[in-house]
């Protein structure tokens, strides 16, 4: 995903329950808010799971919430330090740019 910048702030967030209980992590997922071309990147990568993604960007990410998109990084998620992306966004906004510049 060229200018992969243009999709921070994805605005998911994870709920319990639902008919895609299996779905990362034990639940499903509902857009709240979030732009249009962070909606349709999330729904390429959950639609084509065996496809190979690079996000590029010269934009670097000043808060953690913009890297929620970047799902196929594997920072967070089973057999990772953060069982979700909730768990790996505290512990990172915890360290400030400093963490930030860590993870990029």
């Amino acid at each position: 995903f060229d200018e992969a910048h243009r999709c921070k702030n994805s605005g998911t967030t994870k709920v319990k329950g639902g008919p895609q209980e299996d779905l990362a992590g034990g639940g499903r997922e509902v857009t709240v808010g979030g732009s249009k071309t962070a909606q349709r990147v999330i729904e390429l990568q959950m639609d084509c799971p065996s496809a190979r993604v690079v996000y590029v960007s010269a934009t670097g990410a000043c808060a953690p919430r913009h890297l929620e998109f970047m799902r196929r990084l594997e920072l967070w998620g089973d057999g990772t330090a953060f069982d979700d992306f909730s768990s790996f966004e505290t512990a990172i906004s915890k360290g400030g740019l400093q963490q930030m510049e860590l993870v990029a």
